[in-house]
């Protein structure tokens, strides 16, 4: 079973915000 690594989660969430803040 593959546990999500925090580190992973971060980048994930800073290129979510990178998506937004194109965006806008």
């Amino acid at each position: 079973e593959r546990r999500t690594d925090s580190s992973e989660t971060m980048v994930y969430f800073a290129m979510l915000r990178i998506a937004l803040n194109r965006l806008d």
